[in-house]
């Protein structure tokens, strides 16, 4: 009985780790578009200048570099507020904790991979 009960934790256990590992391998995919986000960010608002200062509207690249503002501000977000060790002691709640943060940092990919495309073609660049 008692290696069943140890076989069980030590199954759950390793589920745990495994989410964990998905969750962070996302986290680590993402994480160096960062730097890319920052360079787009000084060049969209370089441009909105430049077209300023001709009496162009540059209200069009406003609009893309809030979205790849907000993108960039959603990770800082999660990064904040991710906290896998509040849940440890309760490995099903653990476990449904890590399952939503890997969507959720899913999605933030998602997102700032749009904010990175429209930042570029905004730009004229590929």
């Amino acid at each position: 009985m008692l290696l069943i009960a140890l076989s069980a934790c030590s199954n759950q256990e390793q589920k745990i780790e495994e989410q964990l590992a998905n969750v962070m391998a996302v986290h680590d995919s993402i994480m160096p578009w960062m730097d890319q986000m920052h360079e787009l960010d000084e060049d969209l608002a370089d441009q909105m200048t430049v077209l300023a200062e001709e009496g162009a509207d540059f209200k069009p690249l406003e609009k893309v570099r809030e979205d790849l503002n907000e993108s960039s501000e959603m990770m800082m977000i999660w990064m904040s507020e991710f906290k896998p060790e509040e849940y440890k002691k309760d490995s099903k709640r653990i476990l449904r904790y890590l399952e939503s943060e890997e969507s959720k940092i899913t999605k933030i990919g998602e997102r700032m991979s749009e904010a990175i495309n429209s930042s570029k073609e905004a730009l004229g660049r590929d």
